[in-house]
């Protein structure tokens, strides 16, 4: 799948006037969703290479926080997202998310193995990209990245 992902780089690098950046390499920002400062930690740990390639990493807390950051930081390309957050759940954000401006974002869900796997296919039918189980380190992720922009190619 990586391999296949890698051979659509140089297509994905002519799309300029495409809101999402010239390469998965080189997303702009992401938003990482989560309530424990713990999985913030880890995501700069496993995105290290993206943020070495220009890619900010914004951080919200709940899903309100999150709303809230994709007004302020217009840039963010991609997000990920915790289910299981207070004020605002990742259920809840992904519901308020699809009415707003912002619905087209990809959206990663980040689940923990305790989680029912009904919360996991509802997030998908509330608009979410992918599911993601923890652990999961950069290849994982990196895999799930790059699959989201080629199934966006695709559909153009």
């Amino acid at each position: 799948m990586v391999e296949q992902a890698a051979s659509f780089l140089p297509r994905l690098a002519t799309i300029h006037q495409h809101r999402y950046s010239a390469s998965v390499q080189a997303l702009r920002a992401i938003l990482s969703v989560d309530d424990k400062r713990i999985a913030h930690t880890m995501v700069e740990s496993i995105l290290a290479p993206y943020v070495l390639e220009g890619t900010r990493i914004v951080h919200a807390y709940d899903g309100l926080e999150a709303l809230r950051a994709l007004v302020d930081h217009p840039e963010i390309d991609l997000i990920l997202l915790d289910i299981n957050m207070p004020v605002m759940n990742g259920l809840a954000f992904l519901e308020q998310k699809q009415r707003t401006q912002f619905a087209s974002i990809p959206v990663i869900v980040v689940t923990s193995e305790g989680e029912r796997r009904d919360e996991a296919e509802h997030a998908i039918a509330l608009g979410a990209t992918r599911v993601l189980s923890k652990p999961f380190g950069y290849q994982e992720l990196d895999a799930c990245v790059r699959s989201i922009f080629v199934d966006w190619l695709d559909a153009e």
